[in-house]
């Protein structure tokens, strides 16, 4: 019996592969807290992500919950890149994140002073999967 995983452990390390891909999406942020300034979206949240898959988050907004949840539209950067919509390298320890939304994000400008849901998931850009969706919060967009 131990004979034949010591084969099929030298079989295995023998083809290249160094290791195995976890299968598992990236983690979920928890404990989304949101406000507005003058056009501006202040965002922050607690995150753990130590895979080598993760690649960021992307923020979601709309105005109703249905809208957030099912992750139809992101946000964009200033570079036009949803996907995710802010980069961030693994981490190996639970961290707090920010992120600043500016008007620019925004395909559809939102009215001013009215109340926008949004919600943020972690992005793994190698398998193209994202974290169930972060609590969605309501803020009021304050502007000109």
């Amino acid at each position: 019996m131990s004979i034949a995983l010591f084969f099929i452990s030298v079989l295995l390390l023998s083809c290249g592969i160094e290791s195995f891909e976890s299968l598992d999406p990236p983690n979920t942020p928890m404990g989304l807290r949101a406000y507005s300034t003058n056009n501006e979206i202040h965002l922050s949240f607690t995150a753990y992500n130590p895979l080598e898959t993760f690649s960021g988050y992307n923020v979601y907004t709309g105005y109703d919950s249905t809208d957030v949840r099912t992750a139809k539209k992101p946000l964009t950067n200033q570079k036009g890149i949803a996907h995710p919509f802010i980069k961030i390298n693994p981490f190996n320890t639970v961290s707090n994140i920010q992120i600043r939304v500016s008007g620019y994000s925004f395909s559809k400008p939102f009215t001013a002073h009215k109340l926008v849901m949004i919600g943020v998931a972690a992005y793994d850009s190698i398998n193209n999967r994202l974290s169930a969706m972060s609590e969605i919060v309501n803020v009021e967009i304050i502007g000109d």
